[in-house]
């Protein structure tokens, strides 16, 4: 029984062996087949590299390895582009906003500058003039576009606007007198208009005739309507004007600038902000400052043409009971 025992162990421990030896020489196998490849690649790429080392002279370096370059970014070759910028039209003695309605876009600058050059224009003179819009990008490349102004001469042409005159002169007759200063004829035409035509602060439709008959009627309006009755009973009474609005996309708000005792000022006839700030014969200063701290941006507006102001304010008016009231500085 042992003896049979044994020779099953034997026969095992034989068997265990046998596969061992096995094993092992497949191991042995798989690592000279992959040398014997690694050999035979490094074999074929020889040729190649001692030929190229073979072209270049004695001593010279071996070439670095290329890298490649991320891509260059392009040159900025493109100008700006201008729109808007139309022929306009205007009568003697009215102004422009340039820049009103005209945009400047670019293909890689957010921000291109825009100038106008209107120096050759002559609103107090028929006729045509060229005005030059140009723009630029940071990279410097800059485009232009040339419109013409036209000016002409203001006739009466309509029953509506001789009787827009008609009512103005009638009025002027009721609250100017010939022993008035310039300041104290402003004045009057100013607080009437305050006094009289009430605001209601509405969006009217803009039309200069209509809505100045409204205002001399005494019928409600918004700063369109105070601002054109205004305008119209200025110029009756000889007074050279600006028609003023607020820049584009924050809002509208229309006011004048009128010239008296040769300086311009500004004059704002919307009865509204008693007690922050009264607007008569203004200063650019004094609207800045209301813009700046009172009231964000209410009268910004484009200076391109416009004329500019004294430091100083030719004169002030308060309100007080209802009244307003005139002090000359």
């Amino acid at each position: 029984m042992r003896k049979k025992t044994r020779s099953i162990l034997l026969s095992v421990l034989l068997a265990a062996l046998t596969f061992a030896l096995m094993l092992t020489a497949s191991v042995i196998w798989d690592h000279k087949r992959a040398g014997e490849q690694t050999a035979e690649k490094e074999a074929a790429e020889a040729p190649a590299e001692a030929a190229e080392a073979a072209e270049r002279p004695a001593g010279t370096p071996e070439p670095p390895k290329t890298i490649d370059e991320p891509p260059a970014i392009p040159a900025d070759t493109e100008a700006p582009v201008i729109t808007g910028a139309e022929d306009i039209t205007v009568f003697k003695g009215e102004s422009i906003s340039y820049k009103s309605g005209v945009s400047v876009t670019d293909d890689t600058d957010p921000a291109p500058k825009l100038s106008v050059d209107n120096s050759a224009v002559d609103l107090d003179a028929p006729g045509e003039y060229e005005v030059i819009y140009t723009a630029a990008d940071a990279s410097g490349n800059a485009s232009e576009v040339r419109i013409t102004v036209t000016v002409m001469e203001k006739e009466i042409t309509d029953a509506d606007t001789q009787r827009l005159y008609d009512k103005a002169d009638a009025l002027l007759a009721q609250i100017l007198s010939d022993d008035m200063s310039d300041v104290e004829k402003c004045f009057a035409i100013w607080s009437w208009v305050r006094t009289h035509v009430p605001w209601y602060g509405g969006n009217v439709e803009h039309d200069e005739v209509d809505q100045a008959l409204k205002g001399l009627d005494g019928r409600s309006g918004d700063c369109y309507t105070d601002t054109v009755t205004c305008q119209v009973l200025l110029k009756r009474a000889g007074f050279e004007t600006v028609f003023m609005q607020r820049s584009p996309g924050i809002g509208y708000h229309y006011w004048l600038m009128v010239k008296v005792n040769g300086s311009w000022y500004h004059m704002d006839p919307a009865p509204i902000y008693l007690q922050t700030f009264i607007c008569f014969l203004g200063t650019d200063a004094q609207l800045k400052w209301f813009s700046d701290e009172m009231r964000p941006n209410y009268y910004t507006h484009d200076t391109e043409g416009i004329p500019t102001t004294p430091d100083e304010p030719l004169a002030t008016a308060t309100y007080k009971n209802g009244t307003y009231h005139l002090k000359e500085d």
